[in-house]
């Protein structure tokens, strides 16, 4: 929600005129555009990720071993003594 107050809150800067103008639209543009990404990521991407994994700190590091596994990478070894 306050993500979205930002961007409703950019509108005048996306809307601006005189002197500058140009310079705040794009300003306004980018930011308005960066924060739409950003929240469809956060609304859809991380939810999904996480009813994936049961929301719980098991399921992340059960993805987290498939991961290791499927990208071939181990945890950092002790040296020997």
């Amino acid at each position: 929600m306050t993500s979205f107050a930002f961007i409703f809150g950019l509108f005048p800067l996306w809307n601006a005129l005189g002197a500058g103008g140009k310079a705040r639209q794009l300003i306004g543009t980018v930011t308005i555009t960066g924060m739409i990404f950003s929240s469809a990521f956060a609304i859809f991407l991380v939810r999904c990720s996480s009813s994936l994994s049961s929301g719980s700190p098991a399921g992340y590091a059960a993805i987290g071993a498939r991961l290791r596994r499927h990208l071939k990478i181990g945890y950092p070894r002790k040296p020997a003594a």
